[in-house]
């Protein structure tokens, strides 16, 4: 519409890259370490060539009350794209424990995930992302329920990338 736009801020944050994943990396016991040791704003390329593969990164929160922003992108836009909706991510948040915390299927561009704990107030996303305790906590990136029982849908590379929020 054609009404005044309150005044806003926009934040731009560059992104460094921290690597590739390992396999294997099925579950919290053989998490990558990609975002361990302070990292933040860094994503890791990934690649889930098979519908069933299921992709664990570990997380380091290392103060108490910060929150995280996971984001999955495409690792390969001439293959496909979150906005072509050719690429149909899942990606869950675990605490320390295990313990599940928030599960996202397309909150992200196109089919692609989004988790994010890192809004202000009423604009924040993923409470359950947001004043965490300090600890490691889990990333995993798999396809989609629905992806899982298609041929292409569920086979993709990708970049996560992390933001943690520190109070």
């Amino acid at each position: 519409n054609n009404a005044p736009m309150p005044t806003y801020v926009l934040e731009v944050e560059l992104l460094g890259d921290n690597g590739v994943e390992t396999e294997p990396n099925e579950d919290q016991a053989t998490a990558n370490a990609n975002f361990t040791g302070g990292v933040s704003d860094v994503y890791v390329f990934g690649d889930h060539t098979l519908n069933a593969d299921s992709d664990y990164y570990a997380i380091d929160v290392p103060v108490n009350g910060s929150s995280l922003r996971l984001e999955l992108f495409e690792g390969d836009r001439a293959v496909l794209s979150c906005e072509s909706f050719g690429l149909d991510s899942r990606v869950t948040l675990y605490d320390p424990t295990g313990v599940q915390l928030v599960d996202d299927d397309d909150d992200g561009r196109g089919y692609c995930s989004l988790i994010d704990g890192t809004g202000a107030g009423t604009t924040r996303q993923d409470p359950n992302a947001h004043n965490l305790p300090a600890g490691t906590y889990y990333v995993q990136v798999r396809a989609s329920t629905f992806a899982q029982g298609m041929d292409i849908e569920g086979q993709f590379t990708y970049r996560l990338a992390v933001t943690v929020r520190e109070p």
